[in-house]
C-alpha cells in the first residue's frame, strides 16, 4: 500500500502537514507490525521511560518527532514555519521574497513585537547542514554589536528552545 502524501489524518499519524516525514515518524514510534525506521525511536522511548508524568512523556515524544520533521525541511519551508509561528504570537516579520534583490549577507528574517520596544531580532536561517557565507557571518557579527538587536544564525534544532524562550518572554509581558 502506498503511503499518502500531504497531511495525514489516519489514527497514529500527526497531522502536521509535512507529508511522509510525519507518517514515517509516527510509524517509527510503534505502529504495530511496522519496522522501526528512524533514530528518533530510541530517543522517544528513552524520553517515555525517563518521564514519570504521562503528559511530560507525550510532550517529549512530540518534540522528538518535531525535531526529525524540522531536520528534513528546506530553508524556505523552515522560514515559512517560523514566520507563521511568530505572526501567530503578534510579531511583525519582514522577509525579502527574492534575496538576490538585496545586499548580500542580510539576514533572512527581521522581526519585532510591540511589547518589546527598542528590541529587534535579525535571524539568518540555515538548514541542519547549511553554512553561513562570510558576508552573512560578518553581517550577523556587526548586528550583534548594536544594542537591542538579537542577531544570530538559527537552525532547525534551535527552534524549539527559541520558541519556548519567546513564549516565556511574552507570558512575562502579559502578567
Amino acid at each position: 500500500m502506498r503511503k499518502p502524501r500531504g497531511p495525514v489524518t489516519r489514527p497514529g499519524y500527526l497531522p502536521l502537514g509535512t507529508g511522509q516525514a510525519v507518517g514515517r515518524a509516527s510509524h517509527a514510534l510503534g505502529t504495530p507490525g511496522e519496522p522501526k525506521r528512524l533514530e528518533v525511536t530510541q530517543n522517544a522511548r528513552q524520553a517515555q521511560k525517563m518521564a514519570s508524568d504521562t503528559s511530560e512523556a507525550r510532550e517529549r515524544v512530540v518534540d522528538a518527532i518535531y525535531a526529525v520533521v524540522l531536520a528534513g525541511m528546506s530553508e524556505k519551508r523552515f522560514q515559512a514555519l517560523i514566520v507563521s509561528a511568530l505572526r501567530h504570537r503578534g510579531f511583525t516579520c519582514w522577509t525579502i521574497p527574492n534575496m538576490r534583490q538585496t545586499t548580500a549577507g542580510w539576514p533572512d528574517l527581521v522581526f519585532w513585537h510591540p511589547s518589546f520596544p527598542g528590541r529587534l531580532w535579525a535571524w539568518e536561517l540555515k538548514t541542519v547542514r547549511g553554512r553561513a557565507t562570510p558576508k552573512q557571518q560578518r553581517t550577523i557579527d556587526h548586528l550583534r554589536t548594536v544594542s537591542g538587536i538579537d542577531a544570530r544564525i538559527v537552525r532547525p534544532q534551535d527552534w524549539s528552545k527559541l520558541r519556548d524562550d519567546i513564549d516565556a518572554a511574552l507570558s512575562r509581558v502579559v502578567q
